[in-house]
């Protein structure tokens, strides 16, 4: 319990610092943001693999639990969405800024 607690405070401590640091940059939000949330979902998959392989090597249990992974992380680091896809793939430049406007609204 302890080290989820830590990994936690970590990962809101570097998110807060960098939120700092690029206040208003659109960059950070469209590109910067999505990148860390998804190498914290890697990581935290890997982690979990790693330590628990032989519940992972059962099918239901890998879909089961990374469905209930995925979305603590979802509840903890972007509850409204904003981070988890790469909008510029897949929108325009003005759905692209309402997404920073909104991420811009929800940091204040």
């Amino acid at each position: 319990m302890y080290h989820r607690k830590q990994m936690f405070i970590s990962i809101a401590t570097i998110r807060s610092q960098l939120d700092l640091k690029y206040q208003g940059k659109r960059f950070y939000y469209v590109f910067l943001v999505p990148m860390l949330v998804l190498a914290i979902r890697i990581e935290v998959e890997v982690i979990f693999k790693n330590s628990y392989p032989k519940f992972f090597s059962v099918e239901i249990h890998e879909k089961i639990a990374m469905k209930q992974i995925n979305d603590i992380i979802t509840l903890l680091i972007d509850p409204n969405l904003y981070f988890s896809r790469f909008s510029f793939f897949e929108s325009g430049r003005e759905a692209i800024n309402i997404k920073c406007q909104k991420a811009k609204q929800t940091q204040m």
